[in-house]
C-alpha cells in the first residue's frame, strides 16, 4: 500500500478536497467523520464525473463521495485486497489499522504490478462469478489456499483468520445474491434495515475447517401492524440464504441455530427482551442458548444494531447470579486429562479409539471460561486471544496466567488446524480429532501443560463466580 493518505473531513468542500489531492499528488482522498473513521472516498473518477463542471466549488464533499467505502485491514493478506477490489470494480481502497483509521491506500494498478503469479492464482480463486456456484468454487478453493500459505511458512493463527475472513465474505456475497434474486422475483427490497450475525466459532473468528451454519437476523424495529409483511419477507430470505449456504459448503446446523428458526430471527427490541428473559430464567436449556449466542459478530449490514446488542448483553449479564449460573452450566466441558494426568482419549470402538477430541477437551473449556470473565468485566471483544489480552490489561489475569493461556490457545489451534489441513492433503476426511500416538513426546508434554493451565483457569473462574471449587 502507499502510506500517503489524503484525509478530509466530511464537512470539507469539493474545492478544498481537490486542492489537497493536487498538493499531495494523490489520486484519491478518504473522507472521515469526527472520530477520524472512514465514511467515504473521493477518487479521480469522482472528480471528473461528479465535481468538474457539475458541482459548485463549495459543495460539501460528502455529497459527491462514494459511500459506503470498502476497506481492508493492514494485517490482511494482499491477495484478499486485490480480490475484493476486482470483485467490486474498485481502483482505490483504504487500508485501516486496528482502530479503524486509514493508514494507507491500495491502488489496483500498483498491487497488480507487485503480485506474483502464485498470488494471482489465489486472487482468481477468490474472484469467481457472483453466483451461488461461483461462491461454491471460492469455498472449495479456500482450503487449498490455506495449505499453500501453510507451505509458505505462514503462521497458523493467520491462516485461521483468513479462513474466517473468506467465510464471512462468502456469507456477505450469498446474502446479496439472495436479495437480488428476491427482487427479481417481485419480493421487493428489504422492508426494514437488517443485519446478519454468525455465532459460536464464526463469531469469535476462530473457525476450523467445515463449520456448519450458526446464524441469525437482527431486524430494525417496525410498527406492530407491519409484522406480517416484514416477517414474510425475512422468512423467505432466511430460507433462501440457508439453502444457498448449504449448497456452497456450510452444512445446515443440526441444532437449528439458523435464521429460519424464529428464535434466531428478531427485531432489535425483541432481541433485548429475549436476552432479558434468558438472564432471569436461567434453566439448563436457556443456559445452552446463551452459550451459543453470546459469541456473535456481524457478517452483513452496517453492524450498528449488532454493536448496540453487544452493549446490551454486556450490561444485562451483570444481573446478580446470572454468570454464576452460566458458569455451573458450562462445567460439562472438562479438559482432556484423566485422573492420572495423562491425555484422555475416546473409548469409542473402531477408528476413533485412541483419538483426542481437541474441540471438546480443549477449545470449549478454554473458550467458555474466557467468555465468562470477559462478560463479567464488560469486555466487548469476542475472540479468545483478544479477550485474554483485555483480561490481562485489566489486571484480572496475571502475566503468567495470560502467557500460559495464550500459549495453550496457540498450541491447540496449531495442532487441530494443522491436523485438518494434513488430512485434506492426504485425501482423508477431517474431524476435530487427533491421534495421540502420532504426537511427538514434546507435543504430548506441551498439550498436557496446556490442559493443566486451562483446568487451573476454570477452577479460578468457578471460584470467583460461584464461590465453589471444581471437584
Amino acid at each position: 500500500m502507499s502510506r500517503d493518505v489524503v484525509s478530509v473531513s466530511d464537512a470539507a468542500s469539493c474545492s478544498e478536497t481537490v486542492a489537497q489531492m493536487r498538493r499531495q499528488n494523490a489520486s484519491s482522498a478518504v473522507v472521515v467523520d469526527q472520530e477520524g473513521l472512514p465514511i467515504g472516498i473521493v477518487t479521480e473518477q469522482d472528480v471528473l464525473r461528479k465535481v468538474a463542471f457539475v458541482a459548485k466549488a463549495d459543495t460539501p464533499v460528502s455529497e459527491v463521495m462514494s459511500a459506503p467505502v470498502s476497506t481492508i485491514g493492514e494485517d490482511d493478506l494482499l491477495f484478499q485486497g486485490i480480490a475484493r477490489m476486482r470483485r467490486r470494480a474498485l481502483r482505490h481502497m483504504p487500508v485501516l489499522d486496528a482502530r479503524g483509521r486509514a493508514v494507507g491506500i491500495l491502488q489496483l494498478h500498483h498491487v497488480l504490478a507487485a503480485a506474483s503469479t502464485r498470488l494471482m492464482g489465489h486472487v482468481e480463486a477468490m474472484t469467481q462469478a457472483r453466483t451461488i456456484e461461483g461462491m461454491k468454487r471460492v469455498k472449495d478453493a479456500q482450503i487449498n489456499i490455506a495449505i499453500e500459505l501453510l507451505d509458505d511458512g505462514e503462521n497458523l493463527s493467520k491462516v485461521q483468520s483468513l479462513l474466517c475472513a473468506i467465510n464471512n465474505d462468502i456469507y456477505h456475497q450469498v446474502i446479496e445474491i439472495c436479495i437480488e434474486e428476491m427482487r427479481l422475483d417481485d419480493w421487493g427490497q428489504p422492508p426494514v434495515p437488517f443485519e446478519v450475525v454468525v455465532m459460536g466459532s464464526g463469531g469469535r473468528g476462530e473457525s476450523f475447517l467445515g463449520p456448519d451454519q450458526d446464524n441469525g437476523f437482527i431486524l430494525g424495529d417496525y410498527p406492530e401492524d407491519a409484522h406480517a409483511r416484514v416477517a414474510r419477507w425475512f422468512i423467505e430470505l432466511a430460507e433462501r440464504m440457508t439453502v444457498a449456504l448449504d449448497t456452497v459448503g456450510f452444512p445446515f446446523c443440526k441444532g437449528h441455530v439458523m435464521a429460519t428458526n424464529p428464535l434466531w430471527r428478531k427485531s432489535l427490541s425483541e432481541w433485548r427482551q429475549q436476552i432479558g428473559l434468558w438472564v432471569e430464567r436461567r434453566n439448563p436449556k436457556v443456559m445452552l442458548l446463551c452459550d451459543i449466542f453470546f459469541d456473535f459478530a456481524c457478517v452483513y449490514g452496517s453492524g450498528t444494531m449488532t454493536a448496540s446488542l453487544r452493549e446490551f448483553v454486556t450490561t444485562a449479564v451483570r444481573h446478580p447470579g446470572f454468570l454464576g449460573a452460566l458458569c455451573l452450566a458450562d462445567q460439562s466441558h472438562d479438559v482432556g486429562l484423566n485422573w492420572l494426568g495423562r491425555l484422555r482419549s475416546t473409548s469409542d470402538p473402531g477408528q476413533r479409539r485412541g483419538m483426542l477430541n481437541l474441540k471438546m477437551a480443549g477449545i470449549l473449556p478454554l473458550v467458555g471460561s474466557t467468555r465468562l470473565l470477559a462478560l463479567r468485566e464488560g469486555i466487548g471483544a469476542t475472540g479468545t486471544p483478544a479477550r485474554l489480552d483485555r483480561l490481562f490489561e485489566a489486571g484480572v489475569l496475571s502475566r503468567n496466567e495470560h502467557q500460559d493461556l495464550i500459549a495453550a490457545t496457540e498450541l491447540i489451534t496449531r495442532l487441530l488446524l494443522g491436523q485438518q489441513l494434513e488430512d485434506v492433503r492426504r485425501g482423508r476426511a477431517f474431524t476435530k480429532l487427533i491421534a495421540i500416538k502420532e504426537l511427538s513426546r514434546a507435543q504430548r508434554d506441551q498439550l498436557k501443560q496446556a490442559f493443566r493451565s486451562i483446568r487451573a483457569f476454570r477452577a479460578k473462574v468457578r471460584s470467583e463466580l460461584t464461590g465453589t471449587l471444581v471437584g
